[in-house]
């Protein structure tokens, strides 16, 4: 820090109003950090993510299923498909509900090539 930027005289003053002001901040900042925000589609679009990575990541590593097999087997419907590749879907989406509900299986963005980016991708059920 330069020397002539910095007032060595200065003192700060706490005045009645800006304690006021702190004290008014601290009470909107408490009640939107404690406001639930609910909206009905959440759900869904959380599934639909879900779905939509562990398709994502399959494909990156190989796997031939659309996004429609890939919903299917998530929802447990049956799809029309290898046992390979049905094993690397199913064990994405157990991943995803059990293991780590609220994280992304690829360790970096989709579209970034990398070797393994899914590392749950061939282990078994």
């Amino acid at each position: 820090m330069h020397s002539h930027w910095v007032n060595s005289d200065f003192v700060p003053q706490i005045t009645s109003r800006l304690l006021s002001l702190v004290e008014a901040i601290a009470t909107l900042r408490e009640r939107i950090q404690g406001a639930a925000v609910t909206l009905s589609w959440v759900p869904a679009v959380q599934k639909d993510t879900r779905t939509r990575n562990v398709h994502a990541c399959t494909a990156i590593e190989g796997n031939p299923l659309t996004l429609e097999q890939v919903r299917a087997l998530a929802e447990g419907r049956e799809a029309t498909t290898d046992m390979r590749s049905r094993r690397e879907v199913l064990n994405g989406v157990a991943g995803l509900r059990v293991g780590a509900p609220k994280l992304s299986f690829c360790a970096k963005p989709i579209g970034v090539v990398a070797e393994s980016t899914c590392s749950w991708v061939s282990q078994p059920n």
